[in-house]
């Protein structure tokens, strides 16, 4: 089966192997979504507000990245983190700030990460 992950504004279009409701890309990071998808070819989107700051213990639905562009938007800062799977647009509370060029791991939660249909 020929699927792909695509997270909000990702940017490389990696294609992923379907077992059950657990998808694995090509880069080798493992996802679980809440809900299975009927066909061969899904989208992954998820909202730059719903994706957390993984905790060290946590290697489910887990991405790290590099932390390019921060850009303060009041009561919150919006980060374009660049991973192995492309380009992530990240939102998060301002007092929890992440300098530019920073390693970060990214924690996309299997509640908010929907697939649709290609």
């Amino acid at each position: 089966m020929d699927n792909s992950l695509l997270a909000v504004r990702d940017i490389n279009h990696k294609y992923i192997v379907v077992e059950g409701n657990v998808y694995k890309t090509q880069a080798g990071a493992v996802f679980t979504v809440e809900a299975e998808k009927d066909g061969d070819l899904f989208a992954g989107t998820i909202r730059p507000e719903d994706i957390r700051i993984a905790g060290e213990t946590e290697d489910h639905n887990v991405l790290t990245g590099t932390v390019g562009v921060r850009t303060f938007l009041g009561k919150s800062y919006q980060y374009e983190v660049l991973t192995e799977e492309g380009k992530f647009l990240v939102s998060r509370p301002a007092e929890e700030v992440y300098e530019e060029g920073s390693t970060i791991r990214l924690y996309l939660p299997e509640s908010k990460l929907i697939l649709v249909n290609k």
